[in-house]
């Protein structure tokens, strides 16, 4: 699939005319995002009320109903950025599902789904017009990082933040197996820079792109695509940015 050549042919009945699908992108971004937000308020009342999570490492990693900490970092993180993209842009009241997303995603405890969601914002600021300040956000997140890992290498904070525990080397392969969509994530980063010129909801394309930052950096940690609801992910940001950039053409015949 092709992000500048999308193409719907859709069936018809005989003796009817073809209805013409409307651009459902943003619906079913949408429907996502409320998902995600039901999603975290329900793995951040696990702490308080005891009911699930997973103890690791001298911490309670959330999950809600996902089966892991790490699955559900993997759906919030592409689900954040987002939500920072359209807070920023004006729609102020997102700033709370924003805020609730962010706390599920940091009590997963997950490193590579902080990382995501790090790499996610930082691209939604500079995305829109911010790159000044995602620069200076993004050293002190650097500085704060070595920080975080030296006092956990220490001992003096909890080991699940150490970087240097072992998590097996499954990760190599999941490396390898990316680079044969790489083709796709590089035709994606040329067309969002052309859609955010030529749209008129450049906090969609932001957060596409954010989402897509999320895929890339917590991807080189863990399982990215192969699984329903991050593979629903991966190809909406692909179609929101061929939405904008492309004129959709219907074939009813």
């Amino acid at each position: 699939m092709a992000t500048d050549n999308l193409r719907f042919t859709p069936r018809t009945v005989p003796g009817r005319r073809a209805a013409v699908p409307a651009r459902n992108g943003p619906k079913a971004l949408a429907g996502f995002l409320v998902a995600a937000t039901a999603t975290s308020i329900a793995a951040i009342a696990q702490g308080p009320l005891g009911i699930g999570g997973t103890p690791a490492e001298g911490v309670l990693r959330v999950q809600a109903w996902y089966p892991s900490a790490n699955h559900l970092a993997l759906m919030l993180g592409r689900a954040w950025p987002f939500l920072v993209a359209g807070a920023l842009s004006g729609r102020r009241w997102l700033w709370l599902p924003a805020g609730i997303v962010g706390l599920a995603l940091v009590l997963t405890f997950s490193t590579g789904g902080w990382l995501g969601a790090l790499a996610g914002a930082l691209v939604v600021v500079a995305a829109l017009g911010g790159r000044r300040l995602a620069f200076r956000v993004g050293i002190a997140a650097a500085g704060a990082l070595l920080l975080t890992s030296s006092l956990a290498i220490a001992g003096v904070l909890p080991e699940r933040l150490n970087p240097l525990r072992q998590t097996g080397g499954f990760r190599v392969d999941l490396w390898l197996s990316s680079l044969e969509m790489g083709w796709l994530v590089v035709r994606f980063w040329f067309s969002t820079r052309e859609a955010l010129t030529k749209t008129e909801s450049p906090w969609l394309i932001a957060g596409a792109a954010g989402a897509m930052a999320d895929v890339l950096v917590h991807g080189f940690i863990d399982n990215s695509y192969f699984l329903v609801d991050l593979a629903f992910v991966f190809w909406l940001c692909l179609a929101l940015v061929a939405d904008v950039r492309t004129d959709v053409r219907i074939d009813s015949t």
